[in-house]
């Protein structure tokens, strides 16, 4: 991260001087006008070989909520 300076008059660098953290404070001042950014999280389904289908048994192939054979009985 880059640093920044900022120029402050006497008036405000008195102030600052007397805040334990100036730096989080322009932080969190400076975080309140940044847009807020949807995250969109995917979640791959994967299929592990011991895996088993308790509906037709079927080995490694898929789990038992997307098992064909349920489908034919909804």
């Amino acid at each position: 991260m880059k640093n920044k300076t900022i120029s402050l008059c006497e008036r405000s660098s008195i102030v600052a001087s007397r805040m334990p953290n100036f730096s989080g404070w322009v932080r969190e001042q400076l975080l309140k006008y940044q847009p807020k950014q949807e995250v969109k999280v995917e979640v791959k389904k994967k299929v592990f070989k011991h895996a088993t289908c308790r509906n037709c048994g079927m080995i490694g192939n898929h789990w038992t909520l997307d098992c064909p054979t349920l489908e034919a009985f909804e």
